[in-house]
């Protein structure tokens, strides 16, 4: 037990400590310089994030059922916590709005702007090749929920029959899916890239850590307010015990624990 604290102890020192004083210097800035975090939001999603899954997926050493293993690891885990929360709130006759929102709130994680930099902190590139697998797995998924949502808005709003077509085009677009498909062409083909577009991939990939976590921190100061106990108190309990439970589960299950 004494070892086990002692690793926890220089694990936050060493790992977490550091990405919560580059949120805070976001959050200084925020406070005495606003910041526009929507278009920081947009360069990450359209540029650094593509970027950043792009290297690390196609430069990784994981065998491709490996990677394939780990997105879903993540979805299946999603999953679970997602199913058993609808049906609680079913169960409950809770509003489909107050329903939806517990759903979103409780299966997305933030596997980015802050589990990027643990797991590369952590554990190096190597942790940055599954955490890309994971960022993957967790923002399609979302991004895909959100579409359908919006689109079943729309439909039923004004009966436009294009509201699924348009929510499936603009998913379609998303660069972290086109990004991947071209690292995973690059792998099974081996195609070297030349170096001027390598350089500049590079430097993207590795500038979504420092923006990612500064972005946060901007976020964090923007929206502080007193929370809504009553609902924030139950989907952090979901977000921070019960979905770190089940993954622990689901990875013991499949054998993929400790690798």
């Amino acid at each position: 037990m004494t070892e086990f604290f002692a690793l926890a102890g220089m694990v936050f020192f060493k790992v977490i400590v550091p990405i919560l004083l580059t949120v805070g210097l976001g959050a200084a800035v925020q406070k005495f310089q606003p910041l526009d975090t929507n278009t920081l939001a947009r360069i990450q999603v359209w540029a650094l994030l593509p970027a950043f899954l792009f290297v690390r997926i196609a430069e990784s050493t994981l065998s491709g059922s490996q990677l394939f293993a780990v997105a879903g690891t993540t979805l299946l885990v999603q999953g679970i916590l997602g199913l058993g929360v609808y049906l609680y709130g079913v169960r409950r006759k809770v509003a489909p709005p107050t329903l939806s929102s517990v759903l979103l709130a409780a299966t997305v994680f933030n596997a980015g702007n802050f589990g990027i930099p643990v797991a590369e902190r952590a554990f190096g590139k190597a942790g940055g090749a599954v955490q890309a697998c994971i960022v993957l797995a967790a923002n399609l998924s979302v991004w895909g929920v959100g579409y359908a949502l919006s689109a079943a808005i729309r439909g039923n709003a004004d009966g436009t029959h294009g509201a699924l077509k348009d929510a499936l085009k603009s998913y379609v677009r998303l660069p972290m899916l086109w990004a991947t498909l071209a690292a995973l062409l690059v792998r099974a083909t081996g195609f070297k890239l030349p170096e001027p577009v390598v350089y500049p991939l590079h430097g993207l990939a590795d500038a979504i850590v420092p923006l990612a976590q500064m972005t946060l921190g901007a976020q964090l100061m923007k929206q502080t307010r007193l929370p809504r106990w009553r609902i924030v108190l139950p989907v952090s309990f979901l977000k921070l015990i019960a979905l770190p439970a089940i993954a622990a589960v689901v990875v013991w299950a499949l054998g993929l624990w400790p690798w």
